[in-house]
């Protein structure tokens, strides 16, 4: 269990949300604690706007020049040999992780394919308590650079938020740095409330991992 968090760099990608990595595969990594960063205020208020606009989500324009946009889809046991050899994820895809996740009907993933080739996903695990209706933690959340800035991170999102909903979750959280500006504004741009002062623990260096 991780902290949501950025990739480090300073290019606007827009739909980034990744944790620092040297290959810059956008992928975000979510913990325990109610999403965000705090509202500002004053001159401080106006400043934040401008910056989140900056980093908001875009569509590429090469998609109206003749580009195949995405195709999205639901892991499930019929097309889980499409990711088999992705490299969106922090490493190579483990054959027996990979039948663990489809074994247990409590997570979920969707991935993004251009032709062939896995280029995005998001993925999340419904929460389940006692004496509460289930809530939803998104995850992780990756798309390759080349098709960054193209919308792609934030359409994952609303996949697996809408996903979410179907499955009867009341609530869908997940968190990162307050410094992670692009990140952030992924997540304004689907409408996130943000929440302060959420203190991170962790146990067996979970977030290193």
């Amino acid at each position: 269990m991780t902290l949501a968090a950025g990739c480090g760099c300073t290019s606007p990608c827009g739909d980034c949300a990744t944790t620092p990595r040297s290959n810059h595969k956008q992928t975000t990594r979510a913990t325990s604690g109610r999403a965000y960063g705090g509202n500002a205020t004053g001159n401080a208020a106006t400043c934040h706007v401008q910056v989140y606009a900056a980093f908001a989500p875009q569509l590429d324009r090469a998609y109206d020049q003749g580009m195949t946009a995405p195709s999205y889809h639901h892991l499930d046991h019929t097309n889980a040999h499409l990711i088999a050899r992705a490299d969106v994820f922090d490493h190579p895809v483990d054959q027996d992780q990979l039948a663990g996740f489809l074994a247990d009907d409590g997570h979920e993933l969707i991935f993004a394919m251009q032709g062939d080739t896995v280029i995005g996903f998001a993925s999340g695990v419904v929460l389940r308590h006692p004496d509460k209706h289930p809530a939803f933690f998104l995850n992780e959340v990756g798309v390759n650079p080349p098709h960054q800035r193209r919308g792609i991170g934030a359409t994952l999102c609303e996949k697996l938020i809408a996903l979410a909903r179907e499955r009867g979750c009341r609530g869908i959280w997940l968190a990162t740095e307050t410094d992670n500006v692009p990140a952030r504004a992924l997540y304004r741009s689907l409408s996130a409330r943000e929440t302060e002062a959420v203190v991170v623990y962790d146990w067996d260096d979970a977030m290193s991992a």
